[in-house]
């Protein structure tokens, strides 16, 4: 079986999840990956063969998304070429993670594509969604950004019969977990010295800051600035006293999974992390919706309000996978394919 597993590069959730899923996937048949957009910077174990420019997101110093430099990187002529040259008629499935180009070529193509993304649990009703957040224009294009002909949800819970619980890395499911006294932060939307001017100010706490800008490591008063890594960010969340960081997936999946306590500031003017803080302080994580200029005051008071909660999510690789490509078998009997 010929299997391309097309993902969404903003950000690096949706890459670590498929490169915790690779090893299991890779027992029913040949992979190859493809990537649109470029907000990522995990190093993987496989080549990706497929490289696009895709949509990403842009975002101001202090976390919002810029959406007026967003619109400016799209060139839709060639983002319809993409989709018109996406090579998806090569492979007997296409499994997709939140990735746009790949999935519109499979439906013009009649190519079986399978969503095995976090935002596909967004198709059900039952999935959390906070009232004051409501934004049908923002729901519109999370459940249309990436069509499938059939899903595989992910979330905190099963809220739905279609949704799992979170893939968990194996290497944090295999790492000690220890508390050393510091705060791990993973805040990719802020700039660095916004950060840096932030928590240094907060001189009771021990940080262990993640950025993108940082090349080597660095000391500065109460913080160490770390370069992106999947294994000192492992090491570093796995003996943290807690964790801060976007409203993405990962991270606070990771943080329940380790009985971490935890502290969300979604980014401004993203749905997908508005609903992701409010499905996580259902289950007692400390959340920041709208930082302000008392954003200091505001961590603090989260940060003495740390509660851990430790939540079981199985490593169901195989149940996930074998339900997928049966999902894929009938999307091929309707499309009137052949079989495998």
């Amino acid at each position: 079986m010929k299997i391309l597993y097309s993902i969404q590069g903003t950000g690096n959730g949706h890459l670590s999840r498929a490169i915790s899923i690779y090893p299991y996937l890779k027992e029913f048949g040949s992979i190859d990956f493809l990537i649109s957009g470029s907000n990522y910077s995990l190093d993987t174990p496989f080549e990706i063969k497929y490289k696009l420019p895709g949509v990403s997101f842009q975002y101001n110093s202090k976390g919002g998304i810029d959406y007026l430099n967003t619109i400016r990187q799209i060139d839709l002529k060639s983002w319809c070429k993409e989709i018109n040259q996406s090579p998806v008629e090569d492979y007997d499935v296409v499994f997709n993670d939140f990735e746009p180009i790949s999935a519109r070529a499979c439906l013009n193509k009649k190519v079986p594509c399978i969503a095995l993304s976090h935002q596909a649990s967004f198709l059900s009703p039952n999935t959390p969604i906070p009232p004051i957040a409501k934004d049908h224009l923002a729901s519109t294009i999370l459940r249309k950004f990436a069509p499938a002909h059939d899903k595989i949800g992910f979330h905190f819970q099963s809220y739905d019969s279609f949704i799992h619980t979170p893939v968990i890395k194996d290497d944090i499911r295999n790492s000690p977990n220890t508390q050393e006294g510091h705060i791990t932060v993973y805040l990719p939307s802020f700039g660095l010295f916004y950060l840096r001017n932030l928590l240094s100010s907060i001189p009771n706490y021990k940080f262990e800051v993640f950025h993108s800008e940082i090349e080597e490591e660095i000391e500065y008063k109460n913080i160490k600035f770390k370069s992106i890594s999947r294994v000192e960010f492992n090491k570093s969340l796995a003996s943290s006293n807690g964790v801060i960081a976007n409203a993405g997936f990962e991270i606070p999946s990771e943080a329940f999974y380790l009985g971490k306590p935890m502290l969300l500031i979604p980014i401004t003017r993203q749905y997908e992390q508005a609903c992701n803080a409010y499905a996580a302080s259902k289950l007692g994580a400390q959340v920041i919706y709208k930082p302000n200029n008392q954003l200091k005051e505001q961590i603090v008071e989260k940060i003495q309000a740390f509660k851990p909660v430790k939540l079981d999510f199985p490593a169901h690789y195989m149940q996930f996978i074998q339900e997928a490509l049966s999902k894929a078998e009938q999307v091929r009997s309707k499309l009137k394919l052949k079989t495998y």
